[in-house]
């Protein structure tokens, strides 16, 4: 994928401390948006594509060359989320929550690695935290520049958004697609009864995993629709293969609860959809 940087004309550098800024970050890229919390529109989205998967332990230096030298983010904000996005999570009802006993849940199914610290969100919508780990470093490096800032996973937003605009009781899977590997989730009656992440190399892995979960959880591909976001093409050749195997193939649609930018007609909608999405999970 490409660089992208949109501006919507009513943007003002001066006033960007009354603004939201949500960040998207990974090894293997960069994204933000800017939101114009008094008119709930979004006014600038930037991403930086890397061809190769960044080294960890340069990120950080890397980062912290971005967040200083960019013209929007070395400006103050009102408020900042950053996702960070990583595959390993674990999801713990909040009943069993205990924050000093981070450690202990997440390598329940997960390896923490030593440089690595955990955060966890509150799901809302499934009252459940989400834990996840972030590089010691890299999470430094974004306080650094933005001592206020909330680190998220990317599987936060896509589960809140997915379980607020449920209607259907019916079966119907979601994946959230990034360069190396993708969330997946599935609803029955408007519940969530599975979240996974699964790491794939090529088409062939990708929709191994799909039919694979299909086949677990017992779901017909015939009338059980598949509903794709983030980093896939409408006509891929991912996408292609998925709908060989299921019969609706949908795109997830932005949430109309904010304005875009007329700008951002040029960016698939799906692309970007759960880093807008992530405002409403602060």
């Amino acid at each position: 994928m490409h660089d992208i940087r949109f501006l919507d004309e009513a943007f003002d550098i001066n006033k960007t401390n009354t603004y939201h800024l949500s960040i998207q970050a990974g090894l293997d890229g960069f994204s933000f948006v800017i939101l114009d919390t008094l008119r709930i529109k979004y006014l600038v989205i930037k991403h930086f594509s890397y061809t190769e998967e960044f080294p960890e332990d340069k990120y950080p230096d890397h980062l912290g060359e971005i967040l200083q030298k960019d013209e929007f983010l070395s400006k103050e904000y009102n408020s900042i989320y950053c996702i960070w996005r990583n595959p390993r999570t674990t999801l713990l009802p909040s009943p069993l929550f205990e924050k000093e006993k981070l450690k202990q849940y997440f390598e329940f199914n997960q390896v923490l690695n030593d440089l690595e610290e955990l955060h966890a969100n509150h799901l809302k919508s499934l009252d459940a935290y989400l834990i996840f780990p972030i590089h010691h470093e890299i999470a430094n490096a974004f306080i650094k520049y933005y001592p206020q800032l909330k680190f998220f996973n990317q599987a936060t937003p896509f589960i809140e958004y997915i379980l607020k605009h449920q209607k259907d009781e019916s079966d119907s899977a979601h994946l959230n697609v990034h360069k190396n590997f993708f969330d997946i989730i599935i609803i029955r009656n408007r519940s969530l009864i599975l979240h996974n992440t699964f790491k794939f190399r090529n088409e062939q892995d990708f929709i191994y995993f799909i039919m694979n979960v299909y086949d677990k959880i017992h779901l017909n591909p015939e009338t059980c629709p598949v509903n794709l976001s983030g980093m896939i093409e409408k006509n891929s050749g991912m996408t292609v293969i998925v709908k060989k195997f299921i019969k609706t193939v949908q795109f997830a649609k932005p949430d109309n609860r904010f304005q875009y930018s007329h700008a951002f007609d040029r960016i698939p909608e799906h692309f970007f959809i759960h880093l807008f999405n992530l405002y409403n999970c602060g």
